[in-house]
């Protein structure tokens, strides 16, 4: 039997080992952009350089950045680690964004907002777990940026107010990340475990369907209003050899004409297929919007030899001639078993003189032994014959 998969490998598992890659490209996008700035700033026909972030800060950090893709793009499995401990790559990158904006002068710089989409990675990388603890790892390093910087103090009224503003803005937004990334992370994946599941009822019930078509004595087809073919069993292969799925069978256009005359009912037929006397059962299965015809087609000259064999069979287990323990009848079956139970075996083809003194032996036998009468016993073994 021929089936269409159902089923593609599009599950959570495979989508989340692209992650990695995908992360690799947007620190090289960041990477490369922030060096753009930084020599287009210093390079710059203006009475003062416009760089943002002093040269020998940002360029050491650029090199410990770009150590950081290389490995990963190297070793790619450094990403992939145990979900029982929190993701040190997505720590990694949320320590490095945070040091980015303390060297770009704080949070008013607006560099702040890189740590977002890392907290995001993070939370995915890690399936969506441990969401507040990355949240809370980029808020601490946001409070200890800004302390560094001095815009917040223990002085009460030595503070930014500004600063103050943003930071709770940003801190803000990291959480509700972390929050809707580990949601969305953790409905994927109880959707890919109910796709799992339902995949592998598929693939069971498709094997027992498939192992109970192929066992059909029939040829099972079925096929829908453009007789296109749909399914069939491993025996529809032996009558049409050129048969597939999605394949549009012309010669069973009559048989589907006949059922759209009468959706509902199904119907018996002999028809001639390919110049072979064929029996067909056509049954309609309707479901919802889709009418499919399952066809159940046997070769006449196989049903005529089963029914031979079927009556060949029956002659051969005829029971035997019995007696009861108070038996005065003798009730003869047929002659072979007579002349087995008399011990009297009677050639194939005996002349009328052999075999009628054959019966005359076997009757008064017969008649001795079950005390029958000798013209009962004659009648039944003469209309044996």
């Amino acid at each position: 039997m021929s089936t269409v998969g159902l089923f593609s490998k599009r599950d959570w598992e495979t989508q989340s080992e692209r992650i990695p890659g995908l992360i690799n490209i947007a620190r090289i996008a960041i990477l490369f952009s922030l060096l753009v700035i930084q020599i287009a700033g210093n390079y710059a026909d203006s009475d003062g350089p416009l760089a943002i972030f002093p040269p020998a800060e940002f360029y050491s950090w650029a090199a410990v950045y770009g150590v950081l893709i290389l490995v990963t793009v190297l070793k790619p499995e450094w990403q992939r680690q145990t979900l029982d401990l929190p993701n040190a790559n997505a720590v990694a990158d949320i320590t490095m964004m945070m040091i980015l904006t303390y060297m770009a002068g704080g949070i008013d710089s607006g560099f702040g907002i890189l740590v977002l989409p890392f907290v995001a990675t993070s939370c995915l990388l890690s399936h969506g777990r441990y969401p507040m603890l990355y949240a809370s790892y980029a808020a601490m390093l946001i409070v200890l940026t800004m302390f560094l910087l001095g815009h917040i103090s223990f002085m009460p009224f030595d503070v930014a107010h500004h600063s103050i503003i943003t930071a709770a803005l940003l801190i803000g937004a990291c959480y509700l990340v972390a929050a809707l990334t580990a949601f969305l992370a953790s409905y994927l994946q109880a959707a890919t475990e109910s796709a799992s599941k339902h995949q592998l009822a598929y693939r069971r019930v498709s094997g027992l369907n498939r192992l109970v078509l192929n066992r059909v004595q029939e040829a099972v087809i079925v096929i829908d209003a453009a007789q296109r073919v749909w399914l069939f069993n491993r025996q529809a292969k032996t009558y049409f050899p050129g048969l597939a799925v999605d394949k549009q069978e012309n010669v069973f256009g009559d048989l589907v004409g006949r059922w759209r005359h009468q959706p509902d009912k199904a119907f018996e037929t002999d028809i001639h297929i390919f110049q072979h006397a064929m029996h067909v059962r056509a049954v309609p299965l309707i479901q919802e919007q889709t009418e499919l015809l399952m066809l159940f087609v046997r070769s006449l000259r196989e049903v005529a030899a089963e029914a031979l064999a079927t009556k060949l069979a029956s002659l051969a287990s005829s029971p035997p001639i019995w007696r009861t323990k108070s038996a005065t009848r003798c009730r003869p079956s047929a002659m072979p078993t007579i002349c087995c139970w008399m011990a009297m075996p009677i050639p194939p083809k005996p002349s009328c003189t052999a075999l009628s003194t054959a019966i005359s032996n076997a009757s008064t036998k017969c008649s001795k032994m079950c005390r029958c009468s000798i013209s009962a016993t004659a009648s039944a073994a003469s209309r044996l014959i």
